[in-house]
């Protein structure tokens, strides 16, 4: 029979549990990974309206240049910049419309829906083509039912150029985060929250600043 062990000769090991630095290191590196990924959909809702319809309308401005160049005919992006009841109310520097020219009737024709911005963003209207003396001045502008109003726009014609003066340098259309009272006047909020888009005249390309 096997003598107990003498406790004192032979004291019983205790194991402890801990990180080394090489697990610490792969941890953090995770933790900086996931954050790398998740702190721009953090950001503020004000700054995710502005992305989404800064996104929105040059998608739509590079759409309307593609159905010129397809159509073989001229179309327009329309920013209302004052109120038109004939499109609907509350709609200025918020919202905009495509129209295309008919070449049987001669007539401007809406070709989608009216488009409208959300209510935290619109259009600047001290920057560029919006501007009252920038180029092109505002010009009537025929719609369905015969209906016509003034407002600026920018046009593509067929081999995908616009109607804008290559001559003047701000050929730009700018969206803030901003409000629209009821008297049609821009209110900038947050300065910092502001989208430039740039319409080249020759080429029609458009780019986002």
């Amino acid at each position: 029979m096997r003598p107990p062990l003498n406790r004192q000769l032979y004291p019983r090991t205790t194991r402890r549990s801990a990180f080394t630095i090489l697990e610490l290191l792969v941890v953090m590196s995770i933790i900086a990974i996931v954050a790398a990924f998740l702190i721009p959909s953090l950001g503020t809702s004000s700054g995710r309206a502005l992305d989404a319809a800064t996104r929105q309308f040059v998608g739509d401005l590079e759409n309307a240049r593609l159905t010129a160049i397809a159509e073989r005919t001229h179309t327009r992006v329309i920013v209302p910049i004052s109120e038109i009841p004939i499109l609907g109310t509350n709609l200025t520097l918020r919202s905009y419309v495509i129209a295309s020219l008919d070449k049987t009737s001669g007539k401007w024709t809406q070709r989608s829906k009216l488009n409208r911005l959300t209510t935290s963003v619109a259009f600047d209207p001290t920057q560029g083509i919006l501007q009252p003396s920038a180029s092109p001045a505002p010009s009537p502008t025929i719609l369905i039912s015969d209906k016509s109003f003034t407002a600026p726009y920018v046009e593509f014609r067929s081999d995908g150029s616009t109607s804008l003066d290559p001559n003047v340098p701000s050929q730009v259309i700018g969206i803030g985060d901003a409000l629209v009272d009821s008297a049609g006047v821009y209110h900038q909020k947050n300065q910092k929250l502001k989208a430039t888009i740039t319409v080249d005249p020759l080429s029609g390309a458009v780019t986002t600043q």
